[in-house]
């Protein structure tokens, strides 16, 4: 078993100059894009997009100390639901990481006992290239785990120096002969783990609902309903005229990047979209966007919904059930929203100056609006 070791809402509702803003990407889930490969004992590394370098590496990378290393962050951790491998192939994922942080590197092999371990060790090796660079593994620590379900022995290093951008780092588990682990049965193959790392600076907060809510309402109640299911974050407004929204109440920020994106599940005229500076209840901003192609932005402040911007049409809207990239950038009193990479308006209000961001959903005239949220994240504005 291969394994990374890493150290509400509801109230009744009336519906009521440019900037260009960065975006994000939310990581894809892992899948075999080619058959199995024959295993060699003179392992080459596999075709990759990066480039061969040409000169030295702009990063280092250094053995894991858990003492020193405390505040590294694993790179494979930012992977929904990781769970390694099952069988022979190539697989690519696609991460977001935050700039200036260390980044843990890790990979290894776990067996339900000592002897299983050593057994399936001599009958494997592991090869590493980060940004086109072969890593030497006596770089790297490699270390055993021991506890009460298994034993475990791992390569694991911190990796410094990224500068923002795109990079990339590839494992190469090979494995000679088929193994046990004690578990389960593994065929013999190249187990080619791709792993695409986009450094952005001032990321703060991602989330693309694959696991538990994380924060994030859930539950049935008369009148909406909210729950995770297949990666998305739905939200379902029973009634009409009835607004739902759904704080994220973790942490708060005050100049940053919400970026969110949605569907409409129900073929109805309805509205969805982000809340942010969320104090509580009756104080935050939102900014909507109708199934026909409208957007609006207001707050509700003191419990009462105040319109900032009304109903504007936009054709970068998607109209219908199509997905739509939706965000918000908030500096100092300015707020700005765009969909779909395209700039929609800049306005000023100083009512809320912090708070928490959020998903909602609207009716109109008819109950029973449907949307999934598929992906958020955050990153601060400095």
């Amino acid at each position: 078993m291969r394994l990374i070791f890493t150290p509400q809402e509801q109230a009744a509702v009336t519906p009521v100059t440019s900037t260009t803003i960065p975006t994000a990407t939310p990581p894809p889930e892992a899948t075999p894009t080619v058959p199995a490969i024959q295993p060699t004992r003179t392992p080459t590394l596999p075709p990759t997009q990066t480039p061969t370098p040409t000169s030295a590496p702009a990063f280092s990378i250094r053995p894991y100390d858990p003492e020193r290393d405390a505040d590294a962050e694993s790179v494979i951790s930012r992977v929904p639901d990781w769970g390694g491998t099952e069988r022979p192939g190539n697989y690519q994922w696609e991460v977001a990481f935050p700039a200036d942080t260390p980044a843990l590197i890790s990979m290894g092999w776990c067996a339900a006992d000592e002897r299983t371990l050593e057994a399936n060790w001599s009958d494997m090796g592991y090869e590493l290239m980060i940004d086109g660079f072969s890593i030497d593994l006596t770089q790297l620590a490699e270390r055993d785990r021991v506890n009460e379900e298994s034993v475990c022995r791992f390569y694991s290093g911190v990796l410094t120096g990224w500068s923002p951008g795109r990079h990339s780092y590839i494992w190469v588990h090979h494995i000679y002969e088929t193994v046990s682990d004690g578990w389960d049965t593994f065929q013999a193959g190249d187990y080619v783990m791709e792993f695409i790392v986009d450094v952005v600076e001032g990321l703060v907060f991602e989330d693309d609902f694959s696991g538990t809510s994380d924060g994030w309402p859930e539950g049935e109640h008369e009148n909406y309903s909210r729950w995770i299911e297949e990666g998305e974050y739905h939200i379902l407004v029973k009634n009409a005229q009835r607004a739902t929204w759904s704080p994220h109440r973790e942490n708060r920020y005050s100049d940053f990047v919400f970026t969110a994106a949605a569907r409409q599940v129900s073929d109805l005229p309805g509205e969805y979209g982000l809340v942010f500076r969320y104090q509580d209840d009756d104080h935050f901003y939102y900014f909507g966007i109708s199934d026909d192609g409208y957007y609006e932005i207001g707050k509700r402040l003191e419990g009462a919904w105040v319109t900032i911007v009304d109903w504007t049409f936009s054709p970068a809207i998607n109209q219908g059930q199509a997905e739509n990239i939706l965000g918000a950038l908030c500096v100092g009193d300015e707020i700005s929203v765009y969909v779909n990479d395209q700039a929609l308006v800049t306005v000023s209000d100083d009512s809320l100056a912090e708070g928490h961001i959020g998903l909602m959903a609207i009716t109109f005239d008819e109950p029973g609006v449907h949307v999934a949220f598929d992906w958020v994240v955050v990153e601060a504005f400095e």
